[in-house]
């Protein structure tokens, strides 16, 4: 048997398994109260964002995450004159965007195996 078909096999396989099996459970969400520690994303747009989120990228939160293993995570989603720090058709959002970074944090949140138990389920676009 060929390697290729060896490994379309055992791909079967474990699709067959995690479908008749599913997904572990996530353990319970923590109350606040109950948690130690948490990250506080603090960054809050001005008039001079023009580039807000160029650097926010799934990898760097990823590093976070595995460093910290946070019980919570919090980002703010507006500067202290009004501007949302995330692109939006409603409000104030800052000048400039260079990526989405709530997006960018709520997404790699939810894909984080160490964040299974907070992550929110994903928004519609």
């Amino acid at each position: 048997m060929k390697t290729s078909s060896r490994a379309g096999c055992l791909l079967a396989a474990l699709l067959l398994c995690t479908q008749a099996y599913g997904e572990p459970p996530a353990p319970p969400r923590l109350k606040r109260a109950d948690s130690f520690i948490g990250i506080h994303f603090d960054f809050h747009a001005g008039p001079d964002g023009t580039a807000v989120g160029q650097h926010t990228t799934p990898a760097m939160i990823e590093n976070i995450i595995n460093r910290v293993h946070p019980d919570y995570l919090q980002v703010d989603c507006k500067g202290h004159p009004g501007f949302s720090s995330y692109p939006t058709q409603v409000g104030h959002p800052a000048p400039g965007f260079g990526g989405d970074p709530l997006r960018t944090w709520r997404s790699s949140s939810i894909s984080s195996t160490r964040l299974a138990h907070i992550a929110p389920k994903p928004f519609s676009k």
